[in-house]
């Protein structure tokens, strides 16, 4: 029961993060696309505007998601790893007392 918990927590964990990600790349499309009104309601220069838009905001919003979503990978995966121990070491339990 304990494991199936963890097993619904991870999948929605996981969903969470990988739709935070998704969000974070469409909002940088609509910053991409719109950038000119955006420089114009700032009363910026809509080329400088752009080009720092595309060169520099864009990527990092997008570099920022990726470490987010990498780190809560990584949190899964250890996890993972350690269940997989625990049944390892159950299994090996078993086997002895069965050779027993």
């Amino acid at each position: 029961m304990l494991s199936r918990l963890k097993k619904l927590r991870r999948e929605n964990g996981t969903s969470v993060v990988s739709f935070a990600f998704i969000a974070i790349a469409i909002v940088s499309g609509f910053i991409i696309y719109f950038s000119p009104d955006i420089a114009k309601s700032l009363g910026l220069d809509e080329k400088r505007f752009e080009n720092v838009v595309g060169t520099v905001l864009t990527p990092t919003l997008l570099f920022i998601g990726y470490l987010i979503f990498e780190k809560s990978v990584d949190k899964y995966r250890e996890e993972i790893k350690e269940e997989q121990k625990i049944l390892k070491e159950k299994q090996n339990e078993l086997g002895d007392n069965f050779k027993s």
